[in-house]
């Protein structure tokens, strides 16, 4: 989904994870402003992927959300907008975390708080195999 709306992850760190998207026709409603769809999946994307930094090369953590409430602030129409997410509690299996969206002039145009759970026992910092890079 990612690939198809066109959002790039920039930074991945420990706790946290930014990237981008620059605006498409195709992503704004009739009003000729973002679909709030747009933002949702990206702070899906930046909340959940905050808590699934592995640094062991070769390995991963994969999560899912149980809950996401996004709060919409703001409209745009055109230009770059940037996402970034941070783990606000992290627990063995189930972390929160919280994210935004800011345009290019650093304006507010939705947030996010949401809740991920740990799947396939990937939750420690050791993540697990990342069959991608291991066969």
């Amino acid at each position: 989904m990612l690939r198809l709306i066109g959002f790039a992850f920039d930074k991945r760190y420990e706790g946290g994870i930014e990237g981008h998207l620059d605006v498409r026709e195709d992503h704004v409603n009739r009003a000729g402003t973002v679909h709030g769809g747009v933002y949702a999946t990206m702070l899906d994307a930046v909340c959940s992927g905050a808590g699934m930094y592995c640094p062991h090369p070769g390995r991963m953590r994969v999560a899912v959300t149980l809950s996401l409430t996004v709060n919409y602030a703001g409209a745009c129409s055109a230009g770059r907008i940037f996402a970034k997410g941070w783990v606000t509690k992290q627990g063995k299996s189930v972390y929160y975390s919280a994210g935004e969206i800011r345009d290019e002039d650093d304006n507010l145009l939705a947030h996010a708080v949401g809740t991920f759970k740990y799947v396939m026992n990937s939750g420690g910092p050791e993540g697990i195999p990342n069959p991608r890079e291991n066969g």
